[in-house]
C-alpha cells in the first residue's frame, strides 16, 4: 500500500530464473554470472541496478558494455520501457537515468584505449561490467579503483560474460579455477 496521497508503482521485472536469483543474493564485493547467450544475464544486470537504486538512496551506479550502441540497445532503451516517469528521469547527454530517491545509474561504454580518460577520478558504490570478456584485466583493474566512496552502500563489482573474447582468461582465473593472486 502507497503512503496516503501517493500512488503505488508496481513494475514487473519478471521472474528470475536460479542463475540469476543466485546473482541477485550474492552480497559478495565480486559477483560473476557467466553462460551462453540467451541466459538472462543482461536482464539480471538491469534488474539488479534499478533494485539497488530503489533500495539504496543515493547510491551511483555504473553500468558498463564496450561500445555505445551495445549499451543502448541493451540497457537504455529497455529500462527507459519500463521505469515510469514518476520514478526517474533520463538524461540522454550525461547518459544518467536519475531517481526521485536521488539514486543515478550511468551508463557508460568503454572504447579500446579510450575508456581510461572517462572515468578517471569517479566514484561508484555498484560497478556492472557486462561481457566482461569483453575487456581486458588491466581494463577491470582500472574501473575497480572506481569503485569507492563514503556512502554506506556496500561496494560491489558485478561481471556478466560469455566465453571467449579478448577477457576469457583473466575472467576464468578468479571465478571458475579459483587461483586468486
Amino acid at each position: 500500500m502507497a503512503p496516503k496521497g501517493r500512488e503505488e508503482i508496481v513494475l514487473d521485472l519478471g521472474r528470475a530464473n536460479p542463475k540469476q536469483a543466485l546473482f541477485y543474493q550474492s552480497r559478495a564485493l565480486y559477483t560473476a554470472y557467466g553462460g551462453a547467450k540467451g541466459g538472462g544475464k543482461t536482464h539480471a544486470v538491469r534488474t539488479k541496478a534499478l533494485g539497488g537504486a530503489l533500495r539504496w538512496p543515493g547510491i551511483r551506479i555504473l553500468i558498463l558494455r564496450r561500445t555505445y550502441p551495445e549499451l543502448q540497445q541493451n540497457h537504455i532503451e529497455p529500462m527507459l520501457r519500463i521505469i515510469p516517469p514518476q520514478v526517474a528521469a533520463y538524461n540522454a547527454t550525461n547518459r544518467t537515468l536519475t531517481f526521485t530517491n536521488g539514486s543515478v545509474i550511468r551508463f557508460g561504454h568503454f572504447p579500446k584505449g579510450a575508456g581510461e580518460r572517462e572515468y578517471q577520478g569517479q566514484e561508484y558504490d555498484w560497478i556492472f561490467l557486462d561481457e566482461a570478456t569483453q575487456f581486458t584485466e588491466e581494463e577491470f583493474r582500472y574501473l575497480g579503483g572506481c569503485l569507492r566512496g563514503t556512502s554506506p552502500v556496500p561496494k560491489r563489482f558485478y561481471l556478466t560474460c560469455n566465453p571467449g573474447g579478448v577477457g576469457h582468461s583473466w575472467v576464468k582465473r578468479p571465478f571458475i579455477d579459483r587461483p586468486f593472486r
